[in-house]
């Protein structure tokens, strides 16, 4: 669990959990508010499951969604959010139910942001598509990340995908309310590039791989390539601590470990050669790899304690010719006790280029 005073320097990982505040008030403790504050930026809200956070100080985007938050606080019946953990589809209602009104006029103007962004994505043109950000309440508080929900589902026709429904309030009479249906992609969000949304930079060095492919060809990877995977779970009962992730890292450790052992004589950054103190580190991190991913050695490095440590922090990474990269976060006085230099390079296997994309745009600090 992320504690609620870590809240605003933590990236967003699915299937963990952050806490609400405990101080008693409810604006104050709310979780989501607190997860997108950010120095100098207008918030999002502390209420309402449809949550907008506008585009600032960029003039080329005036009135457009840096993102958009949707939580399903599971406290109304009327409005029955479904997310389907094997097919990875989220059925969502929009924030309309008075009978008074049109379906567009609502306080949050949900229902306005989605029709905006399903035309959008089901039109195939290149207007700015803004992430769609997906929780579920917990406890009654605190509130678990799922990952990024695109207003868009393969296969399916734009009037299904987000059909225009009409629903009966007892005693009140009839309205209307959209009800949505999108793909989740569950893959980490770095806090980096939350703030570059905010401010319109969508050439940001930070966005995750998957996202930023979606936008380029507007098709969803198949056979979801990219979904977080625990181990022994669906997705409904997510792992709660890094203790049991841990156990079962352990067991599926060993045959990877081998294998770059095998394929490796020392640290391919450093050359130390001491067994113990060289591990079997992945690019693509265990805990979001799906399975094929956790086994294939072309996930891996073989680095030594130290490396592994910057490497798997995000401190340091490598392009596509094997060339390292650090993160702007290290000081430059810290390089040589850390036994890094921008001359550095790694041997660079083709097969390990597509982790390593990855690797660069998220966890690349």
């Amino acid at each position: 669990m992320v504690e609620f005073k870590s809240l605003r320097n933590s990236d967003l990982i699915p299937g963990e959990i952050y806490e609400a505040g405990l101080t008693g008030g409810f604006f104050a403790d709310e979780v989501i508010s607190n997860i997108f504050k950010f120095d100098n930026l207008r918030g999002i809200g502390n209420q309402g499951g449809i949550r907008r956070a506008m585009i600032e100080n960029n003039p080329s985007f005036n009135n457009e969604e840096a993102f958009v938050i949707i939580l399903d606080t599971k406290g109304d019946s009327d409005w029955p959010n479904k997310f389907n953990s094997s097919t990875k589809i989220l059925n969502y209602y929009g924030d309309n139910k008075d009978c008074k009104k049109h379906y567009l006029d609502t306080k949050q103007k949900g229902n306005a942001a989605f029709e905006k962004y399903f035309h959008r994505a089901y039109s195939n043109t290149n207007e700015h598509i803004a992430p769609f950000f997906y929780f579920e309440r917990i406890n009654g508080k605190d509130a678990r990340f799922i990952g990024i929900a695109v207003p868009f589902v393969d296969r399916t026709p734009l009037n299904t995908a987000l059909e225009l429904r009409k629903f009966i309030k007892s005693g009140e009479g009839e309205y209307e309310n959209y009800v949505a249906s999108f793909t989740i992609l569950e893959v980490p969000v770095p806090r980096k590039w939350l703030y570059d949304l905010k401010v319109g930079n969508f050439e940001s060095k930070y966005i995750p791989t998957v996202w930023h492919n979606y936008l380029q060809t507007r098709k969803l990877p198949p056979n979801n390539e990219v979904n977080v995977i625990f181990p022994n779970s669906d997705m409904t009962n997510p792992p709660r601590n890094t203790g049991y992730r841990m156990t079962a890292y352990r067991k599926t450790q060993a045959k990877f470990r081998s294998q770059l052992l095998e394929r490796e004589s020392g640290c391919q950054l450093c050359n130390l050669s001491l067994p113990s103190l060289l591990v079997a580190s992945h690019i693509v991190p265990w805990a979001i790899a799906d399975e094929s991913q956790k086994a294939d050695h072309n996930n891996g490095f073989l680095l030594c304690v130290f490396h592994d440590a910057l490497f798997d922090k995000g401190y340091i990474s490598f392009n596509e010719n094997g060339q390292i990269l650090i993160s702007d976060e290290l000081p430059s006085s810290e390089f040589e006790r850390l036994h890094i230099s921008e001359q550095m390079t790694i041997n660079i296997l083709p097969e390990q280029e597509e982790y390593l994309r990855f690797h660069r745009a998220t966890i690349l600090a």
